[in-house]
């Protein structure tokens, strides 16, 4: 089960970068790699919730509140896919040159994206506490104390 979920994870990495070569190479022709990219990402996010549901009877996750970070990134990824679809889908009227319907299909994603910023800066803000990083101050008296004994 492991392997099936490792594997839903990872064919995203590799899989959308050769998406993103695929569409600049034909300039955005290939309409269907947006529905791809989307049940790649649908599909390696499915992967992630199970691993992290998988893991969260285990006192070493449990302290890392896992599904809220989780969530944060789910819902910023998962909305940024959806608006590149649903907009390019949509088409746009009311472009010129030098502003093609691809140009303005981009535009409108990235103001929709723009707007939801906050939303996902606020819950990621809120998932990560302070408590979780590591004291530098604790790294730096260890490289000194390592530094002083080696020399």
């Amino acid at each position: 089960m492991f392997k099936a979920v490792y594997w839903l994870v990872f064919q995203f990495g590799v899989f959308a970068p050769v998406v993103a070569l695929i569409e600049t190479l034909y300039e955005g022709r290939v309409e269907v790699l947006n529905y791809l990219r989307l049940v790649s990402m649908l599909s390696c996010m499915w992967g992630l919730q199970t691993f992290i549901r998988a893991a969260r009877d285990e006192p070493s996750v449990q302290k890392y509140k896992l599904s809220r970070k989780f969530a944060a990134l789910q819902a910023s990824v998962l909305v940024v896919n959806i608006a590149t679809a649903v907009v390019s889908r949509a088409g746009v009227d009311g472009y010129s040159d030098p502003y093609t319907p691809k140009v303005m299909s981009e535009m409108w994603t990235r103001f929709i994206v723009c707007l939801l910023i906050p939303i996902f800066t606020l819950m990621a803000w809120s998932a990560f506490s302070k408590d979780e990083l590591p004291d530098p101050a604790a790294d730096l008296h260890l490289e000194l104390h390592t530094q002083t004994h080696t020399h």
